[in-house]
């Protein structure tokens, strides 16, 4: 569904539906938003609850690439030592 959680991700490479990206276009988006560690949910039920995730797409060099994490707080540390939020 559109609140299921998704998983880290390093460098995927991103395909254009059509057309190309400038060879001198280059930078990067990045959006953080909630993304839960543990599916599904025990206490928290609102769409903004939920470990902080960053997203980002870089582009260089007429390619994008896909990167998202989570962001390491320590109540997210303590989190995954006990496997539960």
């Amino acid at each position: 569904g559109a609140f299921s959680p998704v998983s880290p991700t390093r460098a995927a490479p991103l395909t254009l539906k059509s057309g190309s990206l400038p060879i001198d276009l280059s930078g990067a988006f990045l959006r953080v938003g909630p993304n839960p560690a543990f599916w599904p949910p025990q206490k928290r039920t609102h769409v903004f609850d939920g470990d902080g995730m960053v997203h980002t797409v870089r582009i260089s060099g007429g390619e994008a690439l896909y990167s998202c994490a989570f962001m390491e707080t320590e109540r997210w540390k303590i989190e995954q030592q006990l496997g539960v939020e």
